[in-house]
């Protein structure tokens, strides 16, 4: 039974650094300017590897990327790389995938879960005047925008696993801290979960099954002092080619 706790460890959410596809690479153009002489397009991409994915890429750079995320964000493929590093779990928080101090951080994996947990939480940052990693979520909130885009995909080196979003939500930790997520491992009653969750929901559909994997996206509202969004997901079930 759990149920939700706040984390007031990870009090601030991070604003990370957008990563979009170019045009003629899957390698994203913000790390291709970043790579400098460090590690050229070719290397990673050569032509006769073309269909390499987006995790492979991602861990020839650095070894702790254990997830990438791929959203569709209207026309605009959103690829995000996601580190695990349990001993030191924030230890991106200002560093790139090179370990070089960045503002921006990188997106990790949140130290009340792990790669076995039920319910996977990943902490991004946002940005009032960049397009970063999870300042899109906000889309979220708008209604059409939740309608259409449903799905997204979550690369590893298990393989791709596809999740539903089941809602979307807004905590104001000024006004009320309790409920600022903090799922405990192991098995969770999502329907539970569900209704704790309705006071502060913007979006919402039917989930399928309540045994299925939960996965959350959390960032800043950055319009507000001290408020997060909160993006949940559930794991589903497709045949990837």
């Amino acid at each position: 039974m759990i149920l939700i706790a706040m984390l007031l460890s990870v009090a601030i959410l991070f604003c990370f650094s957008e990563i979009r596809l170019h045009k003629k690479s899957r390698i994203p153009a913000e790390i291709l300017v970043a790579m400098d002489n460090k590690v050229t397009e070719g290397e990673i991409y050569a032509e006769e590897n073309e269909d390499k994915d987006h995790f492979a890429a991602y861990s020839s750079i650095n070894k702790d990327v254990a997830y990438v995320l791929c959203l569709e964000d209207d026309d605009i493929p959103r690829v995000i790389p996601v580190v695990y590093t349990p001993d030191d779990y924030d230890k991106y928080f200002r560093l790139d995938l090179y370990k070089q101090y960045d503002s921006m951080g990188t997106v990790f994996v949140d130290d009340n879960s792990s790669l076995e947990s039920f319910h996977l939480i990943l902490n991004g940052h946002s940005s009032l005047t960049k397009d970063t990693h999870f300042t899109f979520l906000k889309k979220y909130a708008d209604e059409n925008y939740f309608t259409m885009h449903p799905y997204f995909q979550l690369e590893s080196a298990e393989g791709v696993e596809t999740y539903f979003v089941i809602g979307f939500y807004e905590i104001d930790l000024e006004k009320e801290k309790e409920p600022y997520l903090g799922f405990y491992q192991g098995e969770i009653d999502l329907k539970e979960v569900m209704e704790e969750m309705k006071p502060y929901v913007l979006q919402s559909r039917s989930y399928h099954s309540d045994t299925n994997r939960l996965l959350t996206l959390i960032t800043c509202n950055m319009q507000k002092k001290d408020s997060r969004y909160l993006l949940i997901a559930e794991r589903v079930e497709v045949e990837h080619e």
